[in-house]
Parts: structure tokens; C-alpha cells; sequence
């Protein structure tokens, strides 16, 4: 993963033929590193601080990572990099979900960047128009999917979790 310089987060170098900055660009530094904290080096965004709600803070920063993985399937990126970009997400809610713990460990591992990453190493590839279009109809279809995997996935992590508070609150309550 890359180090992100103050400065790299407001000149990303990937912004469409229109200006404007990708939105994996946008999502990716909103979520993962936009603050940073004074004196070091350590940045962070919405997502350790939307994760201070439990069980919506962390639904929403997952969600909002989806768009990622929806512009990835746009841009016709591997089934491989679909897939770990989804763990990533999966990965970042279910440590999320644990308290605090979950926060500290968002403001380390940084999945919309890391995210981000990928799409932007499967775009660097070269590869042919006609293999590029093939590659577009197929990705945007399994990401659709996939999307439709992660939102289950996060909605269970957060099933489990209130279910696993349920049993706590009852053991301390006996």
C-alpha cells in the first residue's frame, strides 16, 4: 500500500478527460485519509468515525466502499480484483464491528484505499479495446453481484454482532 502525502490528496493524477476526479478517488480519500493528524503522518477519513456508531457507522462506510467495487465492474477490472476488493470491505466490517478495536484497525488498513489501489494498478494494464469491451460486459455483471454479496455479508456482521451483545448483556444480567 502507498503512503499519501498531504499533498497527493487534493492533486490525485487520476482524473477523467473532464477534470474531475474519479470515484474511487473521492471515495477513497473522504473515507481513508482527508484528516490528518498534526505532527505525524497518520491520516484518516470518515470511515474510524462513522465506526463510532455502532452498527450504522459501519454499514454506511460499507456501503459507501461498494462504489468502488461499482466503478471497478464499470471499468471491466478482473474477477480476481472484484473478489479482494470485496474481502477488503468484508474485512474492514467485521473488525469493524468490534469496538474501538474496529476503529484503530480502519484508520491502519485503509480498504477504500487500498481499493483504490487496485483499480487503479488493473487500469494501468495495457490491454485491447476488444478485450477491454469483453472484459466491461463480464465485470460489470459479477460485480453486480458481488455488491449484492457484500451488502448480505455486512447485514449479517451486524446481525452476528447485536446477537453476540444480546447474549453479553444477558450472561452480565444473570
Amino acid at each position: 500500500m502507498r503512503n499519501v502525502t498531504p499533498d497527493q490528496i487534493n492533486k490525485e493524477a487520476d482524473q477523467s478527460s473532464e477534470g474531475k476526479r474519479s470515484t474511487s478517488s473521492v471515495v477513497a480519500s473522504l473515507m481513508d485519509d482527508f484528516i490528518r493528524i498534526p505532527g505525524t503522518d497518520i491520516r484518516f477519513g470518515l470511515d474510524p468515525i462513522l465506526g463510532l456508531f455502532p452498527g450504522l457507522g459501519d454499514t454506511f462506510a460499507s456501503l459507501v466502499g461498494v462504489a468502488i467495487i461499482n466503478e471497478a465492474g464499470r471499468c471491466g477490472v478482473s474477477r480476481k480484483t472484484l473478489i479482494t476488493m470485496a474481502l477488503n470491505i468484508l474485512a474492514n466490517a467485521a473488525v469493524g464491528s468490534v469496538p474501538v478495536i474496529g476503529d484503530l484497525f480502519s484508520v491502519w488498513f485503509k480498504s477504500n484505499r487500498r481499493n483504490h489501489d487496485l483499480l487503479q494498478k488493473a487500469l494501468s494494464s495495457e490491454i485491447s479495446p476488444a478485450e477491454r469491451e469483453k472484459a466491461v460486459r463480464h465485470a460489470s455483471r459479477f460485480a453486480i453481484l458481488l455488491i449484492a454479496g457484500v451488502i448480505l455479508g455486512v447485514v449479517l456482521i451486524i446481525i452476528g454482532s447485536l446477537a453476540l451483545l444480546k447474549l453479553l448483556f444477558q450472561w452480565m444480567s444473570a
